[in-house]
């Protein structure tokens, strides 16, 4: 039986490098990532909205999303493991929308894509 070659990784920027690491190592934190990786401070309200479209995207790309899955096949993270930490970001404020992005991410990777995931979360702010 033949090995199966591995595939090739795309040639990717230092930077972008630097922000799948931080982002598969933090949690799948795009925010945290973008920030990491270009030197942000995400204490400041405009820089902290630049980080997550940003960071939201770069998570588009196929490139990107390609070199994260093949990290992930590296690490041997499976399916269940990655929605385990993905059900953990779901419930972390400020954090959906790259929960969804890795969500789809995941999901698309694995050929278990569906075509329109709609999530509705209820909060109520109790202010005094």
């Amino acid at each position: 039986m033949a090995k199966k070659k591995k595939a090739e990784l795309p040639k990717l920027k230092p930077q972008h490098l630097k922000f799948i690491n931080s982002y598969i190592n933090n949690n799948f934190k795009g925010v945290h990532a973008y920030a990491e990786a270009y030197d942000k401070d995400i204490e400041d309200p405009n820089q902290y909205n630049y980080c997550k479209t940003a960071a939201h995207l770069l998570l588009q790309r196929e490139d990107i999303c390609n070199y994260i899955h093949s990290k992930l096949e590296e690490n041997h993270l499976n399916v269940n493991e990655a929605l385990q930490i993905l059900r953990f970001l779901a419930v972390q404020k400020g954090e959906l929308p790259t929960a969804l992005g890795a969500v789809k991410t995941v999901l698309q990777l694995n050929e278990k894509l569906i075509e329109k995931t709609e999530i509705k979360i209820e909060y109520k702010a109790n202010f005094g």
